[in-house]
This record gives C-alpha cells, sequence and structure tokens, in this order.
C-alpha cells in the first residue's frame, strides 16, 4: 500500500512540473522598445506573481519526488537489515 502511495505522489509531483514548465508560455511579455535592462524588467513587472508560482510548482514538485525517493530507499534498507538479522 505504501509503494502505491509513493507512485500516486511521485505521478502527481511529475505532472506538476509539467505543467509548471509548460504554462511559462502564459506569460504576457511587453513589447520592448529599447534594449535597456530596465525596459526588459518593466515588461516582467506584472508577471512576477505568476513567475513565482510557477518555480514554487516546480519546487515543490522537484521537493516531493526527493522525498518520496528518500523514503523507498529508508524502506528498502530497513527491509534488507531485517533480512540480514
Amino acid at each position: 500500500m505504501k509503494k502505491l502511495f509513493v507512485i500516486m505522489l511521485v505521478f502527481i509531483a511529475i505532472i506538476a512540473i509539467i505543467d509548471g514548465v509548460m504554462d511559462f508560455g502564459d506569460l504576457n511579455f511587453k513589447p520592448v522598445t529599447g534594449n535597456t535592462i530596465t525596459d526588459w524588467l518593466n515588461g516582467l513587472r506584472h508577471n512576477y506573481g505568476l513567475i513565482i508560482k510557477k518555480l514554487l510548482q516546480i519546487g515543490i514538485g522537484v521537493g516531493v519526488i526527493k522525498f518520496c525517493y528518500d523514503w523507498f530507499c529508508d524502506e528498502e534498507a530497513l527491509a534488507n537489515e531485517k533480512e540480514s538479522a
């Protein structure tokens, strides 16, 4: 049952990562009239919330996968210790 739970968590995390990466196309960049960094930052200003949301979504997805991997490895290590004892 735990393995099924871990597999479901990883599957949800992978979907969150893919969704986070694919939705960067939704950013509305204003046309840049100049080549200065200030013009580029002014175009990004209204997208900060969406950028932060997507980066958090990707980060949480990676964190969940790392947590599940560590949890699964710990379970396997405990099972191997019980067999050898």
